[in-house]
């Protein structure tokens, strides 16, 4: 299997994502748009997408609560560029990491 793009989907959000037309690779354990579906759809689980934050951790509940995820692996929090980011002002950095 060769998708065009892997899909980071959080188990609450699969439904949503099928709907809009993501698939999971049963062998890969991960969720992906297949060539064929217009991923305009899936941009809030597409890694490209993600604005990260700079959030303290007396903040995280905060952040949380207005729709960021933690992402484990870069240690961050973020949302996706999909989302109103004016909630988010007052974390997001001067940089974008992908």
């Amino acid at each position: 299997m060769n998708p065009s793009t892997w899909l980071d989907v959080p188990y609450s959000e699969k439904n949503a994502a099928k709907d809009r037309g993501a698939r999971w690779d049963p062998e890969e354990r991960r969720w992906y748009a297949p060539a064929s579906v217009d991923i305009s759809g899936l941009r809030r689980w597409m890694m490209s997408a993600r604005i990260y934050l700079q959030v303290p951790y007396e903040e995280k509940d905060e952040a949380r609560g207005l729709g960021a995820r933690w992402d484990p692996s870069c240690r961050a929090w973020f949302i996706s560029d999909d989302m109103d980011p004016n909630p988010f002002a007052d974390w997001i950095g001067p940089t974008r990491r992908s």
